[in-house]
């Protein structure tokens, strides 16, 4: 049963070589890591040679100009030979038994025929000084995503799911995951949570993270997301729309967000966590 880990790179190559570690280690043995150089201006290229010439299970391809996450994970994906597929970011690592688990409960799922698209794992959020474990709920379907993104940033599905729910879309400024991952479950069901912490997030406070980007991108991320699923109701809009607010952004509603906001009609749970927003 291979398995398919797409990893886009740029210009981190001591980190790239830890996520790269963390991946190879698997238990499952049966496995592909394709690793997209997306344009990187230093020594790169030379560590992923090095790192393929010791594991042919790593292939990797380069941008020769930086095109973006979303383009160089859809470059991966484009290549993937597995029948199952999963991603990693450059700063973030595997657990060991991350890709056995997951098939494991795959399997299970499987026989007790129940309905779902993909699955996702608790995390580990690791800030640079301490290790904290997720706290994420069972199942989300689609709509539940709308409100808030339990899954994370990684799902494990079917290669041919990914791929028939049209990849990632190079054109979103930020929120590329959830997007993707909006369309996959849209499709194929919910997302089922595996119980077990798997995957360890790099949290720490770096400037090029997207929670550093202006507001502007986030927001367009919001209409473009929006536009994509215009028979959802003005109350799930508006709880689309308090994820631009999330904590991880530090953003502050101003006045366009608080007339955008109340153009939704009023929900008291809303409206709730929109004031919780406002007054910080």
């Amino acid at each position: 049963m291979l398995v398919s880990i797409y990893m886009p790179t740029k210009n981190r190559p001591d980190l790239l070589r830890r996520a790269v570690a963390s991946v190879l280690a698997q238990t499952h043995r049966n496995i592909e890591l394709l690793v997209v150089d997306d344009g990187s201006t230093d020594d790169t290229p030379a560590v992923l040679q090095a790192l393929a010439e010791q594991d042919n299970r790593l292939r990797f391809f380069r941008n020769e100009t930086s095109r973006g996450a979303p383009y160089s994970r859809n470059l991966a994906i484009s290549a993937a030979n597995g029948q199952w597929i999963t991603g990693l970011d450059d700063d973030d690592t595997f657990m060991p038994e991350r890709i056995a688990s997951l098939l494991a409960y795959w399997q299970v799922l499987e026989a007790s025929k129940a309905a779902f698209s993909c699955l996702y794992t608790q995390d580990i959020y690791d800030d640079g000084h301490t290790l904290v474990p997720s706290q994420k709920r069972g199942s989300m379907a689609w709509l539940d995503m709308l409100e808030y993104n339990v899954v994370g940033n990684q799902i494990f599905t079917l290669t041919s799911r990914v791929k028939e729910s049209g990849m990632f879309d190079v054109d979103m400024p930020a929120w590329q995951d959830l997007d993707l991952f909006v369309r996959v479950m849209k499709q194929f069901g919910p997302a089922r949570l595996l119980d077990a912490a798997l995957y360890q997030l790099s949290v720490d406070d770096r400037p090029d993270r997207i929670s550093k980007s202006k507001k502007a991108r986030i927001v367009n991320a919001y209409e473009r997301i929006s536009a994509k699923h215009p028979e959802v109701g003005d109350t799930v809009r508006q709880k689309l729309f308090l994820q631009v607010f999330g904590k991880l952004y530090g953003h502050r509603p101003d006045l366009d967000d608080i007339k955008r906001f109340m153009s939704y009609g009023w929900d008291l749970s809303n409206a709730k966590r929109f004031i919780r927003h406002l007054i910080g």
